[in-house]
Order: C-alpha cells, then sequence, then structure tokens
C-alpha cells in the first residue's frame, strides 16, 4: 500500500509532467502557423510535382485578393512592425478562392529571422498545392501600407489626359491608422509637369461612390478627401527629402497663428494593376477644405513657367472665378513693385525655410501658394510652400550639386527681388529675421532634431524592405552621390552657413 505522502509525490510529478507536456504541445503548435498557415519543411514538398501555371490573384488575406504582382510571382502583404518579433504574430489570415488549394509556409532562415528577412526583401516561401501539383509563390512582408490600384482607361479629361476608372484597396496598419483596408471606387490620371515624363509616374487620385459621388475618407491618418497625390519621389534618392520639408514646416505652422500648413503624406508601396510599382507618397491636396478656409478666403497657386503677367502667373483654387480686384493686387506681387500686403512674420519664416533647404525650384515665390485673408484694410497675404522636391541639395540641373547649393543663401537666395521689397517696407527686417533664425535653431532646426528625424524616415524605408525593392525596380537617378550621409552632411554644413548669416 502507497503511503499517503509517496502518493501525493507521485500525484504531483504526475501533474508536472502534464503540464510541460501541454506547455510543449502549445508551445510547437504556436510554432506551426503563420498567418494562419501550417509550416512545412521544404522536403514535404517533393511528393508533388512542380506547376507554375497557378494564378496568383486567387490568393486571398483577410478577405481580399491580396496585393500581388504576378510577373514577379509575388504577393505582398502589410504588417504592424511590432508583429515581426516573431512570425506566428503575423497578424491576418491568408487563404485562396479556390477550395481545391492548400497553403503551406517553408520553414526556412527566412521565417526563423523575420525582421532580417522583412529588411533585406526577402520572401517568404507559400506553398501551394492541387491535387498532386504544387507552386511556390514569393510573400514580400512590408511595413509600409500597400495601395492597390486596378482598373482600366474610361475617358480622356479637358487636359487631354488619359483617366482609369478602377477601385483603390489600401491595406495598413490598424495599430497605427486604426483600420486594416480600407476600399474605395477611384479614378486617376498622371499629374506634375517633370516628374511626370519620368518612367515611374505620379499620380492624381479622385475617390468616388458607386453613384459617382465625391467620396470622403481618411487615408492612412491624413484626414478625410477625396482628392489625393501618389508622389513619385523620382527627383530624390533618398526618397527623405519632401517628408522632412513637410514635417519641419508642419511643425512650424502648428506652433503660430500665421502660418498655414503645406500638404502632408505617408509613405506606401504601390500596386498598379498587379504591378509593383515602388514607394510613393500618399499626400493630401493643398485646397479650400484641406486649409478650413472660409468663403471670404482666396487661394491662389503661383504657376509661373515663363509667365509675362498675374493672369498667367497665377491659379484661382478657390474661389474658381477671378477678380480684377485680386488679378491687380497679385500684379503687383508679381512684379514686385508692391508687397505691402504679406505678413511680414509669415513671409520671414517662408524665406528662411527656402533658404535653409536651398529649395531653389520655390524662390522668386514660384511653388507657392498664396492664401488671401480679407481684412478691413484689405487683403493680408500668406505664403504656403509647396512643391519641395528640388531641396537640401537638388540642383536645378539634373544632378546633386551640394557645392553649389551649399552656399547659394549667400547670393540671389538671401536678397531676392521679393525679400528686397519687403524689407524695404520694414525696417527692422533684418532684426525680425535673425531673431527667428535663431529662436528656430533653438528647437525645431536643431542639428540633433533634424538629423534624428532623418533617420526615423530612413529607417521607415529601409527596415520595411521598400527602399531595396524601389532601387532595385528603378535605379537610383544620381548614381552613388545621393545618399542619407550625405544630405545629413548637407544639413550640417547649411546651419553653419545659415548660423553665419544670421548671427
Amino acid at each position: 500500500m502507497l503511503h499517503a505522502k509517496h502518493f501525493r509525490l507521485i500525484c504531483f510529478a504526475c501533474a508536472l509532467i502534464l503540464l510541460v507536456v501541454a506547455f510543449g504541445l502549445l508551445f510547437i503548435h504556436e510554432q506551426r502557423y503563420c498567418l494562419n498557415v501550417p509550416l512545412i519543411s521544404r522536403n514535404d514538398i517533393n511528393q508533388y510535382n512542380e506547376d507554375t501555371s497557378l494564378d496568383i490573384t486567387q490568393l486571398i488575406f483577410d478577405g481580399k485578393p491580396v496585393p500581388a504582382d504576378p510577373a514577379k510571382n509575388t504577393i505582398y502583404i502589410s504588417q504592424p512592425e511590432s508583429s515581426l518579433s516573431r512570425f506566428s504574430n503575423l497578424r491576418g489570415s491568408l487563404t485562396s478562392v479556390d477550395p481545391t488549394w492548400s497553403l503551406f509556409f517553408i520553414n526556412d532562415p527566412s521565417i526563423d529571422h523575420l525582421s532580417t528577412s522583412v529588411q533585406k526583401g526577402t520572401p517568404l516561401s507559400l506553398v501551394v498545392t492541387c491535387g498532386d501539383k504544387y507552386h511556390i509563390v514569393n510573400v514580400v512582408i512590408t511595413t509600409l501600407p500597400i495601395i492597390c490600384l486596378s482598373g482600366s482607361q474610361t475617358h480622356v479629361n479637358e487636359n487631354q489626359q488619359a483617366v482609369l476608372t478602377g477601385s483603390l484597396t489600401i491595406w495598413s496598419d490598424p495599430e497605427k491608422y486604426g483600420y486594416p483596408t480600407q476600399t474605395s471606387t477611384v479614378q486617376w490620371h498622371v499629374r506634375g509637369n517633370s516628374s511626370a515624363g519620368q518612367p515611374k509616374n505620379p499620380w492624381k487620385l479622385s475617390l468616388k461612390k458607386k453613384d459617382g459621388e465625391n467620396n470622403h475618407l481618411d487615408l492612412l491618418g491624413l484626414g478625410a478627401d477625396d482628392d489625393w497625390i501618389l508622389n513619385s519621389l523620382t527627383m530624390d534618392d533618398t526618397k527623405i527629402r519632401e517628408k522632412l520639408f513637410f514635417d519641419i514646416w508642419n511643425t512650424l505652422a502648428a506652433s503660430t497663428n500665421y502660418n498655414y500648413r503645406m500638404s502632408d503624406g505617408e509613405y506606401a508601396e504601390v500596386i498598379i494593376n498587379n504591378t509593383y510599382m515602388g514607394v510613393y507618397l500618399l499626400q493630401r491636396r493643398i485646397d479650400a477644405k484641406y486649409l478650413q478656409l472660409s468663403e471670404d478666403d482666396v487661394l491662389l497657386k503661383a504657376v509661373y513657367y515663363g509667365a509675362a503677367s498675374a493672369q498667367q502667373a497665377y491659379e484661382f483654387v478657390t474661389p474658381e472665378q477671378n477678380t480684377e480686384e485680386i488679378y491687380s493686387l497679385m500684379q503687383d506681387v508679381f512684379t514686385k513693385s508692391n508687397c505691402a500686403s504679406f505678413h511680414l512674420h509669415n513671409f520671414v519664416d517662408v524665406n528662411l525655410m527656402i533658404q535653409f533647404a536651398s529649395a531653389l525650384d520655390n524662390c522668386g515665390l514660384k511653388n507657392m501658394y498664396h492664401l488671401l485673408k480679407h481684412s478691413e484694410s484689405g487683403y493680408v497675404q500668406y505664403l504656403i510652400p509647396w512643391d519641395t522636391d528640388m531641396s537640401f541639395g537638388i540642383g536645378l540641373k539634373d544632378g546633386v550639386d551640394f557645392c553649389y547649393n551649399m552656399n547659394s543663401s549667400l547670393g540671389w537666395l538671401g536678397k531676392r527681388d521679393e525679400t528686397v521689397a519687403i524689407s524695404a517696407l520694414h525696417t527692422d527686417y533684418d532684426q525680425v529675421t535673425c531673431e527667428r533664425w535663431k529662436s528656430l535653431r533653438e528647437h525645431l532646426l536643431s542639428e540633433e532634431a533634424i538629423i534624428q528625424r532623418i533617420d526615423e524616415l530612413n529607417s521607415q524605408l529601409v527596415n520595411s524592405g521598400s527602399f531595396t525593392r524601389d532601387v532595385t525596380l528603378w535605379g537610383f537617378r544620381y548614381g552613388e552621390s545621393d545618399t542619407v550621409d550625405n544630405l545629413k552632411t548637407f544639413i550640417r554644413l547649411r546651419l553653419d552657413i545659415m548660423d553665419d548669416l544670421y548671427r
């Protein structure tokens, strides 16, 4: 007969063994699935015959057709960065439209070292079996949102641009943006001037409801709108400059009551009609809705490009009709004969930002929005920058001219015609400018803050693997000269030059 003490020990030992087994089985079970798909070894597919004719667009992720590029035999899945610590943490379920298909992931180093695989752009291997056939699909995991456009040309607009109509789906991080996917009917066409002629096209998107009415959606946390821009970032090999400019200016604008935010954007990887197109910046357009303008406000867009008069130099954004009063005022601005309508502190901030960024394509008040706010004494004019891709070392010629652009603020960038006109109206202009520069240098334009933001933006691109994919697809525009390290060097030296100029 067992002693009671011995019996309790045996029971305890049995319970402990069962607990260990249970935890072991749980651990093994957790290791066996990725995106709700079981893992197998590569040897397990030896029993099947390879089939290369499988249509990968039949794959489904969380109930929607998965972003796919059949020509590359690749599907793309967006994941929160926090899920990359372990493959079993990846969010969502990968399935198929065809019930005869079975899906498996090959358990290889790309699975075990997920974060490294994502950064290097190494795809996971998805095995699709059907009967005695199998097909291996490349599965690219990215931490950037994915934007899919599918459609065909339906008409030509008034500018003789081909307009495509179809569907838009955005896959994104629900932890960051509040939703995993968004969909809409969409029309899109090529936009831009010099960038429109590049192989990687920029696009204008117009979201529509099924009845054809405008569809206002909040995409990637940028606010609700129906008009959007897909910026192709072709002028910048680092893909950082415009986003950096946006972030600095919009932070500056939020800290004042006299500056207005410029466009804002978020990085995304884009697939158009089942063809992977690389990294884009999804942007808001600047309009009355974006700026929350009143009916009395006037918003103009400076287009210049060889204009001989204000009528040719400025487009009315809102209201759509022009008036002789506005064009008379803007003719004085265009010729620099009377700049009294400008808000001094807004002008100083814009001027300093143009100089600091060496934004050569924004000089002469070109590539600016002019916001005219009505007051008792007439209109007060505020400047809002836009189209700042040629900045931080990108020159007016087809290349990166760091040496020339480094010192340009000491010449024509520093004392442009409009700057001379404003300083003639305000005897304290130089003092106001110097004090403002010193104030900005304390925090927003400190070297540490700017370098940190560059590192953050670069990490988004590099750690997602999207930077490598874009370069592989489109190459470098400027060879090896336009690097993040060179951009940082430009920033540091540029700050020194501006400090000397406004000491």
